[in-house]
């Protein structure tokens, strides 16, 4: 049977969709079926990247604690941005929130366990901090389905004086694992009809 490849890519596309999903392209020259050909079309190979964001505005990106020490114990709201966070970039930018109030980068950091699955919220209250509570029972701290801590209750890190850091055990689910480098999404799908089978590749 024939053969025929065309190449196809988004970038020089039209119509692309808010999520980039979808697009439209005008074929140059155009694709031709003979009148009473019976193509068929099939996936012959297909790379997709994990593009998609596990922390996403307004569903999974609030983190809350308290600090005695900082604005008389008043609960802070931390809001991740949007993106495709791992561990390392989940706590960088923890610790950009505890720098801006003050603190030291490392007065909260999440450590993963790969052993059992798990999450550890390490805790080292300071004289800065003072005590140093979560509240995982807080329904708006959105984050803690996503660390796997929902079903935890609320819990205080208490200044100690050796300041030894002090850690709660959780379970997270896999999702925060996900991570790719790269943002594009490749399909080639094979079109086949009497007289022609056309490729085409998504970047």
């Amino acid at each position: 049977m024939p053969e025929k490849t065309f190449l196809i890519n988004s970038q020089y596309g039209h119509s692309l969709s808010s999520d980039g999903s979808t697009f439209s392209m005008n074929l140059q020259p155009p694709l031709v079926l003979p009148k009473d050909s019976e193509p068929t079309i099939s996936v012959l190979e297909a790379t997709a990247w994990h593009t998609a964001e596990n922390i996403k505005t307004g569903v999974n990106d609030v983190f809350k604690a308290s600090f005695a020490n900082v604005s008389s114990n008043a609960v802070q709201t931390m809001t991740f941005p949007p993106g495709i966070y791992n561990l390392t970039s989940l706590n960088l930018r923890l610790s950009h929130f505890l720098i801006d109030l003050g603190l030291d980068s490392q007065t909260l950091r999440f450590v993963g366990v790969q052993a059992t699955s798990s999450l550890l919220l390490h805790a080292t209250p300071d004289a800065a901090s003072g005590n140093i509570t979560v509240n995982f029972t807080d329904a708006t701290m959105t984050m803690r389905s996503f660390l796997g801590f929902e079903n935890n209750p609320s819990v205080t890190f208490t200044q100690k004086v050796a300041q030894q850091p002090i850690t709660l055990l959780s379970s997270i689910q896999s999702s925060i694992m996900c991570l790719s480098a790269a943002t594009d999404l490749i399909l080639v799908v094979l079109i086949r009809k009497m007289g022609t089978v056309t490729q085409r590749q998504l970047l």
